[in-house]
């Protein structure tokens, strides 16, 4: 799911709709069910307030109608049952209490309550306002009755004076159940109106999005159609909207690059063809050159020192010509993509120490100590010996070069996917700039310095080609005045991906 949220923009937008008319319905219904509230139980106050004194003057007109009877008890009952099915109408319950400080003692208790009410339905909090003043007094509370139930109401608390029986609290009750019923309608109705309202808006928004996102999934998947390299798809133009110049301009963009990559194309074959040619041209002369060179190279002692020292110059010349001939022919290759892999299975130990008496010689006459770190496990690797023998031995002969006559390290190391071999030397090192190019083609990054091996800036850049072709890597690590490392790894084999390096290139 969270990976589906990142990739789809309808998702994204229909959800984000979706929360927010969420938020914004709740906040309205949130406020007109306040508003209602509000207005009803105002309302239902004032009409309480109302019925609560015309309660108090019924009481008071009955009790001095029944004054002279013998049995204040029985008047009050009297009084309370008739105001009961009086209001019965309108819910009303009555509550008649006799106050603490009341002066008039009577054997039997007065206080009484209407179809079994609670008296713990009246707050204490109301009866100590009610004491305290001469007016009337409400509060919102709970009508209790005898057999548990309850339900919320207005408690409209009166001071109430009978002829020979002292000062009393009389009581109104009003249950509020036609206003719960009336907000309990609301909210439902607010709920319906919703949650529909949400699956509209929510409709609506997929359609639109949908509209705009399709063009957008087109316009993708045609990309990535083109970067796979068929550059003859084209987006379809519908209308004359902001999508249509979109799809337009779309098409225009893929035909200018169809131009400019078959222009690119046509000028890298001539290139290519042109260095060919070249190279193939230049090798017929060379090789006369070459058996010319060789005879006054080889009768050179009979030679006044000048004419020597030039054959010396000619014949070292000559071989550096050949190298870059060579490489400038590989490079044509890779360039092309006509570059093959010969696979075959050979030992990693094997491969280093055949690459290490190819260059002995140049090693021992500089007096270069080359120090060996074989892993401990022998493991094999299928690839292309050449190429990995030639990668080596580039990156050897490179800290040759620049060890300033200090030992050099090889190491090696290998895991379940790659194997990796390490060139470390403690020479002169190179800065950041230096490292990022160091693979760059016919790039030096001494240029001051004098080379004694005469290389053509091309071996590194082959052996990365090298290694690249066998889908691995080489990396570079190094600081001035502390040395090189180069690590090149490759699969283990070429059904395989290299998941981690076995050797990571640091300099310490």
């Amino acid at each position: 799911m969270k990976n589906r949220w990142k990739r789809s923009i309808a998702l994204r937008v229909v959800s984000t709709s979706l929360v927010l008319s969420l938020l914004v319905i709740w906040l309205s219904g949130s406020l007109l069910i306040s508003r209602v509230t509000d207005g009803l139980l105002k309302s239902r106050v004032e009409l309480s307030l109302n019925s609560a004194a015309s309660t108090r003057l019924e009481v008071e007109k009955q009790f001095d109608s029944t004054q002279v009877s013998n049995s204040y008890a029985s008047s009050i009952d009297r009084i309370v049952a008739t105001l009961s099915a009086n209001a019965a109408n309108g819910g009303q319950e009555i509550v008649i209490l006799q106050t603490p400080d009341n002066p008039v003692r009577t054997a039997v208790t007065l206080d009484r309550t209407s179809n079994f009410v609670d008296v713990s339905s009246v707050p204490v909090d109301l009866r100590k306002a009610t004491r305290k003043s001469d007016r009337q007094t409400w509060a919102y509370s709970r009508i209790r009755y005898a057999n548990g139930s309850s339900q919320a109401a207005v408690v409209v608390g009166s001071p109430l004076v009978l002829t020979g029986l002292g000062s009393f609290e009389l009581y109104s009750l009003f249950p509020l159940t036609s206003e719960s019923e009336t907000l309990s309608l609301l909210t439902n109705a607010l709920v319906i109106v919703g949650g529909i309202l949400i699956l509209l808006v929510g409709f609506i928004t997929w359609l639109v999005v949908r509209q705009v996102v399709t063009p957008v999934r087109v316009a993708a998947r045609i990309a990535r159609q083109i970067s796979a390299g068929d550059l003859e798809q084209r987006m379809q133009i519908q209308g004359e909207d902001d999508l249509a110049t979109l799809a337009q301009s779309f098409n225009e963009m893929t035909e200018s690059l169809q131009r400019q990559i078959t222009v690119l194309e046509e000028l890298s074959g001539v290139q290519q063809r042109f260095v060919s040619d070249v190279s193939h041209e230049l090798r017929t002369p060379l090789t006369t050159v070459r058996m010319a060179s060789e005879v006054l190279y080889s009768a050179r002692e009979q030679l006044s020192p000048a004419a020597a020292r030039s054959a010396e110059l000619l014949h070292a010349q000559l071989d550096r010509f050949e190298a870059l001939l060579t490489e400038l022919m590989e490079m044509i290759r890779f360039d092309s993509g006509v570059a093959q892999l010969e696979i075959t299975r050979i030992r990693l130990s094997d491969l280093v120490r055949k690459v290490i008496d190819s260059v002995s010689l140049i090693a021992n006459e500089k007096s270069i100590e080359i120090q060996t770190n074989f892993a401990g496990n022998e493991v094999d690797v299928l690839c292309d010996q050449r190429r990995i023998e030639r990668a080596l031995t580039n990156m050897l002969v490179n800290a040759i070069e620049h060890c300033n006559e200090k030992p050099i390290l090889i190491q090696t190391a290998f895991n379940l996917s790659g194997a990796s071999i390490g060139v470390r030397d403690f020479g002169i090192g190179m800065t950041d700039e230096q490292s990022a190019h160091v693979f760059d083609r016919f790039y030096r990054g001494d240029s001051s310095r004098a080379r004694t091996l005469g290389g053509t800036g091309l071996g590194l850049s082959i052996a990365s080609e090298n290694i690249k072709l066998h889908g691995g890597f080489i990396e570079v690590a190094s600081q001035l005045g502390i040395g090189t490392q180069f690590v090149m790894t490759v699969p283990l084999s070429q059904d395989e991906s290299i998941i981690e390096a076995p050797l990571k290139a640091e300099v310490r």
